[in-house]
């Protein structure tokens, strides 16, 4: 392998991946870290960034097993060894400006800034060649040292690969996602049937707006906002039994923990949910950046039905509480979605979703 050097105005650390002993190297001059900076229109000059729900894609590929996804990674950095490139899938309808792109290299004990990128439009894939394989030689570590990756050129380490949020608040409301679901598009009526509940064929469209409603609710259970009112809350099971304050935080996990999604479209009613099943209607997809129903009542509602609760419990349909009050699950999320919405705090509004023709009034 060959040399790898660490930088700082003083001195020159030089590291190999073998026990070699360190050699020190006095730097009569500062270093200056080279320009990593990698703008989103030479990218897409040289075909390198590409849609992932174009209103011509293959849905078959966009609902297979190969295209799932989890909640809290939109932002997906992959290293692709075989063809010697860094891979980064934008799964929000975001576009993310200003992002730095680390890396951690198995013999060197530094995250190191490799590329910032200007902008990563919404829902696309890009498609990155190793920087120090270009005209680059000089990075800079995130505690400041100057690193000389020059050794590395035409080589294939082994990287791992990570992002900064930085101060931008939107990736760090993305950044921030601690659920683990795995989402996935799925088709329920394969055979189109006209005597059920599902839409008979999903398009990109449906795909795209999904993505959004899938962050904004996460965003809303994991607040602390919605935590100290489920706390508060008067919330009873299927047997109508009241959940003590343990079991509001067994809820309160459950939710974060739910492992699947399986996220269909439905017709003639507004969602359907149960078990890994969670299906959403037009009137949802289309009103749930506007509407405290269609992000913080009908959503929920469904995700009750998959943690095992049905209609007799308030986590589906509020219910008068024995001192008369309604209460209930929905009214909670309705409630802390009016107050989100009114101050512009969901991740995902009319002002920043990538693609306007996508909303609708």
């Amino acid at each position: 392998m060959k040399k790898i050097f660490i930088l700082t105005s003083l001195i020159l650390a030089l590291f190999s991946c073998t026990e070699e002993t360190t050699e020190i190297i006095d730097v009569i001059e500062a270093i200056e870290v080279d320009d990593v900076l990698v703008k989103v229109e030479t990218l897409e000059k040289e075909g390198r960034v590409t849609d992932l729900f174009p209103d011509d894609a293959d849905m078959n590929y966009l609902q297979s097993d190969t295209f799932a996804f989890y909640i809290n990674n939109m932002l997906e950095i992959k290293q692709d060894v075989e063809n010697k490139q860094i891979v980064i899938r934008n799964l929000a309808p975001l576009n993310l400006e200003n992002v730095s792109l680390t890396a951690r290299f198995s013999d060197i004990d530094e995250e190191i800034e490799i590329i910032k990128l200007d902008t990563i439009k919404g829902h696309t894939l890009t498609t990155l060649d190793y920087p120090f394989d270009k005209d680059v030689s000089i990075f800079a570590t995130k505690d400041g040292k100057k690193i000389d990756l020059s050794g590395l050129k035409g080589e294939n380490p082994t990287m791992l690969l990570d992002y900064a949020p930085g101060e931008d608040s939107l990736l760090n409301k993305l950044h921030n996602i601690k659920s683990t679901w795995k989402l996935k598009f799925h088709d329920f009526d394969e055979f189109d049937s006209e005597t059920n509940n599902w839409e008979e064929n999903m398009v990109p469209l449906d795909l795209r707006r999904f993505t959004g409603v899938m962050i904004n609710m996460v965003y809303l259970l994991e607040s602390p906002e919605f935590r100290e009112a489920i706390l508060a809350e008067y919330l009873n099971n299927n047997n109508q039994v009241a959940l003590s304050e343990d079991e509001k935080e067994g809820l309160l996990q459950d939710l974060c923990d739910i492992p699947y999604f399986r996220c269909g479209k439905v017709v003639n009613v507004l969602g359907l949910g149960g078990g890994s099943i969670f299906g959403l209607a037009e009137p949802v997809l289309s009103k749930y950046l506007t509407s405290v129903s269609h992000i913080g009542d009908f959503p929920i509602h469904e995700v009750a039905h998959m943690l095992g609760y049905n209609h007799s419990s308030n986590l589906t349909y509020p219910r008068n509480s024995p001192n008369g009050v309604k209460s209930g699950f929905t009214l909670v999320g309705k409630r802390i979605a009016d107050k989100f919405i009114k101050e512009n705090r969901f991740p995902i509004s009319s002002d920043n979703y990538y693609k306007k023709s996508d909303l609708k009034e």
